[in-house]
């Protein structure tokens, strides 16, 4: 049962408690030593960390408080292959995890006392051996591929969630932080939220774990015997909040956006083993449905596009004149997508049943050469230009996060999907079948 809302959530925090993540590596006949290990994390931090945390980080390793264990694959468990391709593994992630001879355990353990270091230490760890052994990094407890992608970006003295934190959907119309135990918070969760919405929703999850981490981080600065946090029941949260401006956070708004919202956090505490989370729920006054909630307060952040007069929506159902044949080609998918393109259209001019939610697919120019395919949940259409939110995790354009309102134009878009309130799905012609999940 949940405990009442009226009170605040307080966590006490150990000072030391260890960070790990492995990095999966493809040595050859010549395996490093432990000092070679130690060389390529130093030659790592001098070359792409600045001062005066460069120093820092070096100091960090010499103090032993980062260790590197180097072990052939095979002699510690498995990793969690079906849970690492239902969280989305790009195809280079498991081609290096596929590849690698050996496994390197960093463990950082922050002191009790002195620079809170451990999670940059980690992260320039975990880098400088991937990037420097063309492996990839693993977070077994998150049962996540870290994308290789962002192996270049830079490391700072203040954890950003993006580099610990992950959203999923453990179940359809549910969505939850996954990572915030490293920093001895509690995960946040949002449940029976429409399907459609879940994409935008990774905007206020994962601000609401950059504060949650500031908080416990300013609070083992403290010199309290048994740090706490307090986490009040009911919260204002504010994209312009001093942890999100530090962590450089980024979130695309709308001009209309108030950029703040009150948000009610639920502490609930499932059976053993199962750890206790925090849940949103609408605050107390909000006239409306708990959905209503949900939109109002992600129009309050984000804003929302200003609708043009529309007819009303009919009643007719949604059909399509050729149904999808999986053992189609991309290009051949390709072809049929834009043939329906024109009636799509038309469809969606005239309106939705209830529930129901159009996807396009864009191809996105990469510096690698190589497009990256991703959805877009469709909301407006007009003259010619879509616009909607991103719908799927970037893993190459770094530039872009899921959620961000994007606009098109109707050449660009690859294939199209709709998703209806029952999750069936019509569409899709480029993608087989379990290629379809859109929300990591």
């Amino acid at each position: 049962m949940p405990t009442s809302v009226r009170q605040p959530v307080r966590v006490r925090l150990a000072r030391e408690m260890p960070i790990v993540r492995s990095v999966w590596v493809p040595f050859g006949p010549t395996i490093p030593a432990d000092f070679q290990l130690e060389r390529a994390y130093s030659d790592w931090v001098e070359r792409h960390v600045e001062e005066p945390l460069r120093t820092s980080l070096q100091g960090f390793l010499s103090d032993g408080h980062l260790r590197f264990e180097l072990h052939p694959v095979g002699t510690l468990p498995a990793p969690p292959l079906d849970e690492l391709r239902r969280a989305r593994t790009g195809p280079e992630e498991e081609k290096r995890l596929v590849a690698a001879t050996h496994e390197i355990v960093v463990t950082s353990v922050e002191p009790a006392a002195g620079p809170r270091l451990g999670f940059a230490a980690l992260l320039a760890a975990t880098r400088a051996f991937a990037s420097g052994y063309h492996g990839v990094v693993m977070d077994r407890d998150q049962a996540w591929l870290v994308p290789v992608a962002s192996y270049r970006d830079a490391v700072g003295p203040v954890p950003r969630a993006r580099d610990f934190v992950t959203v999923f959907s453990p179940r359809r119309g549910h969505l939850s932080t996954s990572g915030l135990r490293k920093f001895q918070m509690p995960e946040v969760r949002v449940e029976d939220a429409p399907q459609n919405m879940l994409p935008a929703l990774h905007v206020p999850l994962m601000a609401l774990a950059q504060i949650l981490i500031h908080r416990a981080r300013k609070a083992l600065g403290t010199d309290a015997a048994v740090p706490e946090v307090a986490i009040p029941a009911e919260m204002l949260l504010d994209l312009r909040h001093e942890a999100l401006q530090r962590a450089r956070f980024e979130a695309v708004t709308m001009p209309n956006a108030k950029r703040t919202t009150v948000l009610l956090l639920e502490q609930i505490r499932p059976p053993v083993p199962a750890m206790p989370y925090l849940r949103l729920v609408s605050p107390e006054g909000f006239r409306g449905t708990h959905a209503e909630w949900l939109r109002a307060m992600l129009d309050d952040l984000q804003g929302r596009e200003e609708p043009k007069p529309e007819p009303p929506p009919s009643p007719e159902p949604v059909v399509a004149t050729k149904p999808p044949v999986k053992s189609l080609s991309g290009e051949e998918g390709h072809r049929i997508a834009m043939e329906e393109l024109p009636g799509l259209k038309e469809r969606f001019k005239r309106g939705w049943p209830r529930g129901h939610q159009l996807y396009v697919r864009r191809a996105y120019p990469t510096r690698e050469g190589r497009p990256e395919m991703m959805w877009i949940a469709v909301s407006g259409w007009h003259d010619g230009m879509l616009r909607g939110q991103l719908a799927s995790v970037p893993r190459v354009r770094k530039d872009l996060v899921i959620g961000q309102t994007l606009q098109m134009q109707e050449e660009d878009v690859y294939d199209w999907l709709i998703r209806m309130e029952d999750g069936t799905e019509i569409g899709g012609f480029t993608v087989q079948a379990e290629e379809r999940r859109l929300v990591r």
